[in-house]
């Protein structure tokens, strides 16, 4: 047996084959449309999370485990200057990401000034290839920004075996496989360990987002 055909006889990889015949898209009672909201209750709904950030119960959970191979570079995506301009020498993505993390954390303290858990936890999940340099980056980024080393929480996802378009094994070494993240889905498997620090921390909403989303 190859070792392509060793892979796909492993339990663990045959459910990533599985059909999606089961899965559709959630329904409008699990979501709500901003455009139809009325100032009002956007103003309700902004206060309700101030509120919740003002009692330590929200998380920001940043996946930065992708390399930015599309991008030619040999360095992770949140890292990567972005020539904004802003008076930082940290200027990425990781820093803006950062920045609006402390944003609102001292809108919270300003709007309910008797609590003094108006802390976000960060939560961000490396790979292998990013690790390293993201975690040194963020030694800077969490100086610059005022932010508390104790808040922020960097945790590794999987690796799984690349393979060619031809569907064959890639290999580094003649008995070593190619690997790559385990992707977004990996985030199940590499947070698992994290929950009981999580529930312990009083968290209760976790806001999850790609590296590269600006916004």
């Amino acid at each position: 047996m190859g070792i392509r055909d060793h892979l796909l006889t492993q339990p663990k990889l045959l459910n990533y084959l599985n059909t999606l015949e089961d899965i559709s898209p959630i329904g409008p009672e699990n979501f709500v449309d901003r455009s139809e909201l009325t100032v009002i209750e956007l103003d309700r709904l902004f206060n309700l999370g101030l509120k919740a950030v003002s009692e330590g119960k929200v998380a920001a959970l940043v996946l930065a485990g992708g390399q930015a191979s599309r991008l030619g570079s040999d360095h992770p995506k949140g890292v990567l200057p972005l020539g904004t301009g802003l008076q930082s020498k940290t200027d990425s993505l990781l820093f803006i990401q950062a920045a609006q993390i402390r944003y609102l954390q001292d809108m919270a303290k300003k709007k309910f000034p008797n609590s003094n858990k108006s802390t976000i936890t960060w939560l961000i999940m490396t790979s292998r290839s990013t690790d390293g340099d993201t975690r040194a980056h963020l030694k800077e980024v969490i100086e610059e920004t005022g932010l508390c080393s104790d808040q922020v929480i960097i945790f590794t996802q999987d690796e799984l075996p690349a393979f060619s378009l031809d569907g064959e094994a890639l290999l580094a070494e003649p008995y070593r496989l190619v690997t790559s993240p385990d992707g977004h889905g990996g985030l199940y498997n590499a947070i698992s360990p994290l929950l009981p620090l999580l529930e312990q921390k009083g968290l209760e909403f976790i806001q999850v987002y790609n590296v590269d989303n600006i916004l």
